[in-house]
């Protein structure tokens, strides 16, 4: 009886042990994991989400794929900053947001960065309504995007709007499928860098 009830206890510990360890290992992973994937410049991006109605999630996904949070990044191809955007892209948001349009250069202030950023995500999701086609977009381009979307278009089956849906849902322009390898495998990179701050820092919750 004695043995037996030493057993118990000795499983009870072991039992015991087994939780605090699995326990902190996962508080360690997690704290890990956000180390890697920072949110930084919350002061900028929280306002933002709510001006722009983009997802937090999204919009620090997108500097951390594109930059990896580095506002002094410029490509070979001069896009700049945290979202690494254009010169182009600078001078006409600022103009349709009634902003300054002199100085490129200006896309290195995050704060700029930010806010040209997440307005062009907040149209290009207002334009096609779905995120794998958003990120396929800020991968390929518009105009990439919308010859794929006329193409897949063609292909489709009479009555059905391009992305397959019915023709009384809402039509606007979307993949059902990216046809670029590059492009894929972004749009796939975004989805899984939204759904690890989803879960880091939302819950276990999504974005559509």
């Amino acid at each position: 009886m004695k043995k037996r009830l030493v057993n118990t206890v000795v499983i009870i510990l072991i039992a015991a042990l087994s939780v605090g360890f699995g326990f902190l290992y996962s508080k360690y992973d997690i704290e890990r994991k956000k180390r890697t994937y920072p949110r930084e410049y919350q002061a900028e991006i929280t306002p933002l989400s709510y001006s722009y109605n983009v997802p937090v999630s999204v919009i620090y996904a997108a500097v951390k794929v594109r930059s990896d949070f580095s506002p002094a990044l410029r490509s070979e191809d001069g896009r700049i900053g945290l979202m690494q955007l254009t010169p182009e892209q600078f001078s006409h948001f600022e103009s349709e947001l009634g902003g300054r349009t002199g100085d490129p250069g200006l896309l290195y202030e995050p704060s700029t960065n930010l806010r040209l950023g997440t307005y062009w995500i907040s149209l290009l999701f207002a334009k096609y309504a779905s995120w794998d086609t958003v990120y396929a977009a800020m991968y390929a381009g518009e105009e990439t995007v919308d010859r794929w979307i006329e193409e897949e278009g063609r292909a489709s089956s009479a009555g059905s709007a391009p992305d397959g849906t019915a023709g009384g849902e809402d039509t606007r322009p979307k993949l059902s499928s990216v046809p670029d390898a590059g492009a894929a495998a972004y749009v796939e990179l975004m989805k899984k860098t939204v759904k690890m701050y989803v879960s880091l820092y939302e819950g276990t919750g999504g974005i559509n």
